[in-house]
């Protein structure tokens, strides 16, 4: 049920946290209800931010070969490649 909540410990007014799939909330009015921003937004934030974090590292750490490891060798499967992580990077920046 969606409902304002005047019991327990929050505060008078605020929305109550019991959904269930049958209320059928569209995901426009849980994006308001919660206060977390667009979650592809924020993945893709996040993703830049440690990308730049790794594109600055140059003394051969762990985290920048583990970043850009490719685990595949040998024959590669049918089809088309698949998307690397830094794939996005070169994409927009060009190549490092």
């Amino acid at each position: 049920m969606v409902g304002l909540c005047e019991c327990g410990n929050e505060p008078p007014g605020s929305l109550k946290a019991s959904l269930s799939l049958r209320d059928r909330v569209p995901n426009e009015v849980l994006q308001k209800m919660s206060a977390i921003e667009d979650p592809a937004l924020q993945a893709t934030n996040t993703k830049w931010k440690w990308g730049v974090h790794v594109a600055r590292l140059r003394d051969g750490r762990w985290t920048q070969k583990v970043t850009l490891w490719d685990p595949r060798f040998g024959k590669r499967s049918q089809g088309r490649p698949r998307r690397r992580w830094a794939d996005l990077f070169r994409e927009h920046v060009g190549s490092y």
